[in-house]
């Protein structure tokens, strides 16, 4: 096959046909908005980027959905209420196909018309009034538009890729800019990004349906990143003395022969960024308290990072005192003392480039640095993979093979062949083992791990790729466990917040990607608009002709505002959940009062008067719950595969649907899942034929500036211009010829 087809072949795989998709829908739909417009009709966007026309209430809106009529009715036969259930209800009534004929539909439109005061009539003629009174926008104020929404695609893109797709970039361009501007126009203005270098071709030779860009910002970062770490080579003294290393490899015989190796080799290091890439399950936390007893006894103050919560507290576990990654920035410390810092990071995967550069550039002369993390798990969700990157650049690394969470012989064969990247080996041994349940029926498969949960539930995790899923999930193992008496029937229904993690720091600057009824919460506040750090408010109006906000906060103010002009805000919807004495639950934001961290679980042990809920902690600490004032909360039955990295069980019943694409169904999620259990594994799936393909997917952010081993020269000179730096030194550049295997990284 030519190099060509094998382009062409690519370009037809399901991820390609998705992206070209969605790049038609937005063309279509931005044309359609505009055509709408002109006609009269107003416009605003639905929460999935649809045009609708403004003047229909919501309660005709909702009467004239089949769909929405299939979920109540089911719901009501079910003598159920509430979202939860409703999500359940929709994957249940999915299949059901409406047998009515056009004619007979037309006349149920009529007659509800009719019943809802012929809104639709009333919509035409308000649109043929006002097209008398349209105004042609100016030249100005097209090339605005045409400008805010460019740069908008761009923000939001690079938010969370190094490196973005032509059609990404233009798709959410379109749907920026939707009813206001032609296509053409758009793609005018990202032909000028291009040839302004905002946008760099990234794929000068890629055979595709469409180009690929960077920006110089996401270069500038990636090669300031390794230039920090190769200009702090081979400059310190080691870590720690010979006769230090010496006594704690006597203080600690227990480390087996590979941990000692790694230990030994990262306390002798010269260099003031190491890395410990550990398999999952080989002992990193272990390794890490003898690293942080070594470090103390030679004077270093030993501090821990980590992109979540709870990893931050795992390194706990290892004596390390330790707040999340993001905590750390946010505060912004610059000291100027002569104590010298011993700082691990662990779950160096899951933090994206900007915040590496950020945390190195922090970083006083005297200060070491360890990373720790596994290049095969996770990735973080902004942009880049700098742990892998750096690594690929030549950071001496410390490794840990043996893997020893695994007690049962045959589930550590399988994630040793995942670790070694033989998934179909790993699954196909899983099948021969009866661990893959294939049961087609979503439902069915759903109660079957609800009810194999509450079987045994202690020492039980499930994983499911998705945040729908789990919701899913965790609700029919709220009732498993009622139907076994070991969770009460008696509950009590709590307000809960859901994070809306579909906005990116760009979407949540643009008014109308909020709902009605969002709740926010500010981090920082504003004194200007009397917000208060850490206080909440409810949207109560959208304005996105203007781009302005209107929200009624706690104490019942109506407070408007661009939210371009506030920072760290985060956004949710209200939900409910039902609790019981007997739940497993957990909190899904920290808790100051509570002394609390992001995704801690416990247990109610009882559901008191008013608002009270009393929680035993797996730390075996009792707190006291105000769920009036403590609304982060959630079941902690099910984990996304996510959320699980870093998370320890004695069996693990994994959900795996073939019909979710490479982004959740990938080897990460594979090798993360699985490794998750010490004595068992359980996967429960719609295709076992399709299974061990789908796991095999590679799902991996992209970098900037990519390895090239014929582009040595260029990889050496990554020191210069790095567009926050000055060249780096002579000696830094010198180590270019000893890395990764003589591989370099080019553009």
């Amino acid at each position: 096959m030519t190099e060509r087809e094998t382009g062409e072949m690519r370009a037809l795989q399901p991820r390609e046909l998705y992206r070209s998709q969605q790049y038609a829908t937005a063309i279509y739909r931005s044309e359609l908005a505009l055509r709408l417009r002109g006609l009269g009709y107003e416009i605003e966007q639905s929460i999935h980027g649809a045009p609708e026309i403004r003047g229909y209430s919501q309660e005709y809106l909702d009467a004239s959905s089949p769909r929405r009529q299939q979920i109540k009715q089911h719901l009501s036969q079910e003598g159920l209420t509430g979202a939860e259930p409703a999500q359940i209800a929709a994957h249940r009534t999915r299949e059901a196909k409406l047998n009515i004929t056009h004619e007979e539909m037309q006349r149920q439109h009529r007659q509800m018309a009719k019943e809802f005061g012929n809104q639709p009539e009333q919509v035409v003629r308000e649109a043929q009034a006002r097209l008398q009174q349209i105004e042609i926008p100016t030249e100005d104020r097209i090339e605005r538009v045409t400008q805010q929404s460019v740069a908008y695609s761009i923000e939001k893109n690079f938010e969370r890729e190094a490196v973005s797709d032509e059609r990404d970039l233009m798709r959410d361009a379109l749907r920026r800019s939707m009813g206001d501007v032609l296509v053409s126009r758009v793609r005018q203005e990202f032909e000028r990004e291009i040839e302004d270098r905002t946008l760099l071709r990234k794929d000068q030779d890629r055979l595709g349906p469409s180009r690929l860009f960077t920006t110089d910002e996401m270069i500038g970062l990636e090669r300031e990143n390794i230039r920090l770490m190769r200009s702090g080579q081979d400059q310190f003294p080691t870590i720690v003395s010979l006769e230090t290393r010496q006594q704690v490899e006597r203080d600690y015989q227990s480390l087996s022969n590979g941990q000692r190796v790694a230990v030994e080799e990262i306390l002798s290091s010269r260099d003031q960024i190491t890395g410990l890439e550990g398999a999952a399950g080989s002992g990193k936390t272990t390794s890490l308290a003898a690293i942080r007893d070594a470090a103390e006894r030679e004077g270093y103050q030993v501090q821990g990072f980590a992109p979540t919560s709870g990893a931050a507290r795992k390194l706990q576990e290892a004596g390390i005192h330790a707040t999340t990654l993001q905590h750390h920035l946010v505060r912004g410390e610059n000291r100027e003392t002569a104590q010298k810092h011993f700082y691990v990071l662990d779950e160096s995967s899951l933090a994206g480039t900007r915040q590496i550069n950020e945390f190195l550039r922090g970083l006083q002369p005297h200060d070491r640095v360890l990373l720790v993390g596994d290049v095969r798990q996770h990735e973080a969700v902004e942009a880049g993979r700098p742990y892998h990157q750096l690594q690929e650049a030549g950071m001496r690394t410390a490794h840990l093979d043996e893997i020893i969470r695994q007690r049962d012989p045959a589930l550590k064969d399988a994630v040793e062949a995942l670790a070694r990247g033989e998934v179909r080996e790993a699954i196909g041994n899983l099948d021969r083992q009866g661990r893959v349940h294939e049961i087609e029926n979503r439902d069915e498969r759903l109660d079957q791990m609800a009810q194999e949960y509450a079987r045994k539930p202690d020492g039980t995790l499930v994983i499911s790729p998705d945040n729908e899923s789990r919701h899913e999930l965790n609700l029919r193992i709220h009732r498993a466990m009622q139907d076994t008496g070991q969770v009460q029937i008696d509950e009590r229904t709590v307000p809960v917040l859901e994070a809306r993690q579909d906005l990116t720091g760009a979407e949540r600057a643009w008014a109308e990607r909020y709902q009605l009824d969002d709740v926010l919460r500010y981090s920082h506040g504003s004194n200007l608009l009397g917000i208060r750090a850490g206080e909440y408010s409810t949207v109560t109006d959208v304005d996105a002709t203007q781009n302005l906000l209107t929200v009624q906060t706690a104490n019942g103010e109506g407070v408007t505002y661009d939210p371009r002009r506030l920072q760290g805000v985060s956004v949710y919807r209200e939900s409910q959940r039902d609790f019981s004495e007997g739940d497993r639950i957990q909190f899904t934001a920290p808790s100051k009062d509570l002394q609390i961290a992001n995704r801690e679980l416990g247990v109610v042990v009882l559901v008191g008067s008013e608002n009270e809920m009393t929680v035993r902690m797996d730390s075996a600490r009792l707190i006291q719950v105000d769920v009036s004032k403590h609304s982060h909360l959630d079941y902690g039955y099910a984990l996304t595969s996510h959320s699980s990295q870093g998370q320890t069980a004695d069996r693990v019943l994994i959900h795996v649907d073939t019909e979710q694409g490479p982004q959740l169904v990938n080897t990460r999620m594979a090798y993360v899942a699985i490794s998750r259990g010490r004595y068992d594994g359980q996967i429960y799936t719609n295709s076992r034929a399709d299974l061990a393909d789908h796991l095999s997917r590679d799902h991996s952010h992209s970098t900037a500036i990519t390895s090239n081993q014929h582009n040595q020269q260029r990889y050496a000179s990554l020191g210069n211009s790095t567009g926050h730096e000055q060249a780096g030194t002579a000696q830094s550049q010198g180590h270019a010829q000893g890395i990764a295997q003589g591989g370099g990284i080019g553009v």
